[in-house]
């Protein structure tokens, strides 16, 4: 769980401006060409059934090309030659900085091997935090779940740390959704909060249009199917690791809690938290 992106971490050593890492991203985003569109291009699907397996993703949390196999709206050879087509065209940040002729080869390759480093020390910090927490095994998985789900969506999110707190962990995260399971008789609750500023920078991504034109309603509706989304794959791999488990609906944080193990998640955009706790 990489706690860094290779971006901020240049942005940090002073060597990227925030305006030049935006404009090589805005190239990363043009020229790499996602897996539906591949398939449209190649006649393999039609743009209503790319909609159609998108859709049936927020549920599964599975990868498109998967998805589209099962829905057998693509063939496994079909898949084969898309992915290919896709990696061979791929560019990578540190390629996209070179052709920018922002930094050269020989120095992203020094600062690729720094990065590396630093996030190597950070996962071992990270695991021995979550080595605290009862419950971390299933931890674990949630949040491979989440930064998975969230990956789907175009939204790039990495764990940062990990804390046991008795309330939440700020006063100013205004907007929390939960999600409650129970799991082997014990009731569960899975959630993500945020602050003004990072809800509104991510529903500004995944609608494509101004958050600020939506209500605060239609903000926490895209939000709380979102949670419910991510609790339900949550509870569909618990039972599958053997645990007896039980999906309940979206609500809000219930006033009486134990201790609340909270993950700081870090994103393309703004930070936010994820929490877990009975």
């Amino acid at each position: 769980m990489k706690a860094k992106f290779f971006g901020e971490f240049l942005i940090e050593k002073q060597v990227l401006t925030v305006g030049q890492l935006e404009s090589v991203l805005a190239y990363q985003k043009k020229n790499n060409t996602l897996l539906g569109e591949l398939a449209v291009r190649a006649n393999y699907m039609t743009d209503r059934q790319v909609i159609d397996v998108l859709s049936a993703q927020e549920k599964t949390g599975e990868k498109f090309g998967k998805t589209a196999v099962q829905m057998k709206l693509l063939t496994m050879e079909q898949l084969k030659k898309l992915l290919l087509i896709q990696v061979d065209s791929h560019v990578y940040l540190g390629e996209a900085i070179i052709k920018a002729g922002l930094i050269n080869g020989e120095r992203v390759n020094k600062y690729l091997n720094d990065y590396s480093k630093e996030v190597r020390k950070q996962e071992i910090i990270f695991t021995q935090q979550l080595e605290t927490i009862p419950v971390k095994d299933i931890l674990y998985d949630i949040i491979d779940i989440t930064v998975n789900y969230f990956s789907r969506l175009g939204v790039l999110v990495k764990a940062d740390s990990v804390v046991v707190e008795d309330e939440m962990p700020d006063e100013s995260l205004a907007h929390v959704f939960f999600s409650s399971q129970i799991i082997d008789k014990v009731n569960y609750h899975y959630g993500l909060i945020f602050d003004e500023n990072s809800l509104n920078s991510i529903m500004d991504f995944l609608v494509g249009v101004n958050s600020r034109s939506l209500t605060i309603e239609e903000k926490h509706d895209n939000m709380d199917q979102i949670v419910f989304n991510i609790n339900y794959i949550i509870c569909k791999r618990l039972r599958k690791n053997g645990h007896k488990t039980r999906h309940r609906a979206a609500g809000s944080l219930p006033s009486k809690r134990n201790r609340i193990a909270v993950i700081k998640m870090k994103s393309i955009f703004l930070p936010f938290y994820m929490a877990y706790y009975s």
